[in-house]
């Protein structure tokens, strides 16, 4: 049977800044902290992101179009690479996202979301699409390293990525380490990772626990103490927008993210988000 692979991802995206510069006085904290606060302003955003994620010890390309709006959320999303022309539609709450194969056999059917057939290649699932996942990531580092750390939050200058001038930041954890928890609370591993600011999908590496599985009190799991060792990110001079996540663990490279085209806020009608919008295969 045909597998989803790698159209989620984000992330979706990762995370939205405000469309005022950088002021280039403010500290790599201040910067990021303004990409936090700036999330919860955010409607709608359209965007394409290419990806690398490492499934194994190969790092998969992806290449995706994206079409979000927030409250309630909802997404649109176009496979470019791999499995061109694949379409997945996907409505908060619902625990299923719809899934049009563009491609012989020209299924559309409904999926899981943290099921195997979607996750399996994938290391996010479908709803940390839209930024506010990897805000929550980078608020939860600027609280804990930030406060404790700054020196682990480093501005490295100015660099040219996709045709745009960026501010150039890396958080190092020095202090990354996989330890051994134990469960004390019964809820799916997606949960516990999303609670506990950690990568779901290096649970599933370390752990060999699929996303939708429950972890159960008293299993002893392997966990990271940050979601990364290290992070490299470039943001806009000019929109203060994302332009590249660069992101690394003790093997070396965990994932990468490279986005394009980002639209904030621009007008979009609700039937962009039901299966007959007549651009749309379903």
């Amino acid at each position: 049977m045909y597998r989803i692979s790698s159209f989620l991802l984000l992330l979706a995206g990762l995370f939205v800044f405000t469309s005022a510069s950088i002021n280039e006085e403010k500290s790599p904290i201040d910067l990021l902290s303004a990409t936090v606060s700036a999330i919860d302003n955010i409607q709608t955003v359209k965007y394409s992101m290419k990806k690398k994620e490492r499934q194994g010890k190969t790092l998969i390309d992806g290449e995706i179009k994206v079409k979000q709006a927030n409250n309630p959320f909802r997404i649109y999303c176009y496979l470019i690479k791999p499995n061109e022309g694949t379409e997945v539609l996907y409505k908060a709450p619902d625990k299923k996202a719809l899934i049009h194969i563009g491609f012989f056999p020209w299924i559309t059917t409904s999926l899981d979301i943290l099921g195997n057939r979607i996750m399996d290649d994938n290391h996010h699932p479908v709803h940390h699409s839209g930024f506010n996942y990897f805000g929550g990531i980078i608020d939860h580092l600027l609280k804990t390293q930030g406060a404790s750390n700054p020196d682990a939050i480093e501005y490295k200058g100015t660099v040219t990525h996709n045709g745009q001038s960026c501010h150039h930041i890396v958080l190092e954890s020095d202090d990354y380490a996989i330890k051994e928890v134990t469960i004390t609370k019964k809820e799916q591993m997606s949960n516990y990772a999303d609670r506990t600011f950690v990568s779901g999908y290096k649970l599933k590496e370390l752990n060999d626990i699929d996303f939708g599985q429950y972890l159960e009190v008293g299993q002893k799991i392997k966990v990271p103490n940050y979601y990364a060792k290290s992070m490299t990110i470039y943001l806009s001079e000019k929109t203060n927008l994302p332009v590249m996540m660069d992101i690394y663990d003790e093997k070396g490279q965990f994932a990468k993210y490279d986005f394009h085209n980002v639209q904030v806020n621009i007008p979009m009608g609700d039937n962009e988000f039901d299966r007959d919008y007549e651009e749309y295969g379903f």
